[in-house]
């Protein structure tokens, strides 16, 4: 679908079972619809072009900030707008919820700001730089998936796997057998970095050059692909010869 909106009404119509998607828990959402157990947390951030500073208050002042409708993003400015009306900000709610289309729009002049998760700016940052992080809108906040509340033993069932795949994952960081301990964990654990080339999310979809050879290989040999993101920063041969994967590919 193009809109949270419509991620939460296509499930409340029986479309789909299960919203697997970034959708950040809030009150209102609550109200209509059942959340897991976290799969993270994100702040919500101000983002301006690279040469804006938003990180100041008074900045804001009569800016046009858009953002794709039906996100919590909407509800947020909504409530900052009202502790803060002498700003006399406008808000746009666009059909389009991706990140890079929402930046693209700020540097060609039609609004001045939009609002991301800091983790998608983050991500985003590897592999653009013509944009700028301003306020914090919220602090971090609980980000999951979501089935309808007439489901409960789905919920149940779906936290049960979220917790275990997140033992699994913890204990996988010590591992550092060769190929037939591997397949005895059916997993296959692959370092890189969020990057244009190697694997990055575009339109809800994972992509990347090595991602999609490093899973043909992990099918071929009938494994299943984790990926490990190395932190900016982060020397991914000390993180590979530590076992917290198997390959790096990047």
């Amino acid at each position: 679908v193009d809109t949270h909106t419509q991620l939460i009404e296509k499930l409340e119509q029986g479309y789909g079972d299960l919203i697997v998607g970034h959708l950040t828990q809030t009150p209102l959402r609550e109200q209509r619809i059942a959340f897991s157990l976290p799969i993270s947390n994100a702040a919500e951030k101000i983002i301006g072009a690279a040469t804006a500073d938003f990180s100041l208050l008074e900045n804001l002042k009569d800016k046009r900030i858009a953002v794709g409708k039906g996100s919590s993003f909407v509800e947020s400015l909504n409530a900052f707008s009202a502790q803060n009306s002498e700003l006399n900000i406008h808000i746009a709610e666009l059909e389009t919820g991706d990140p890079d289309e929402q930046i693209d729009l700020v540097n060609a002049g039609e609004y001045d700001a939009t609002v991301l998760d800091h983790n998608i700016a983050e991500s985003l940052a590897e592999y653009r730089s013509d944009f700028s992080i301003g306020l914090t809108l919220t602090q971090n906040r609980p980000i999951a998936w979501a089935v309808r509340k007439s489901n409960p033993f789905l919920l149940t069932a779906l936290n049960r796997f979220l917790t275990e795949s997140q033992i699994i994952q913890s204990q996988s960081k010590i591992y550092t057998g060769d190929l037939a301990e591997i397949k005895k964990r059916k997993t296959l654990r692959m370092i890189t970095r969020n990057s244009a080339i190697s694997y990055f999310l575009w339109r809800g979809e994972l992509m990347g050059y090595e991602y999609d050879l490093m899973k043909k290989f992990a099918k071929q040999q009938g494994l299943r692909l984790e990926v490990k993101v190395a932190p900016p920063g982060a020397d991914m041969i000390a993180m590979l010869k530590a076992g917290e994967g198997d390959v790096i590919a990047a």
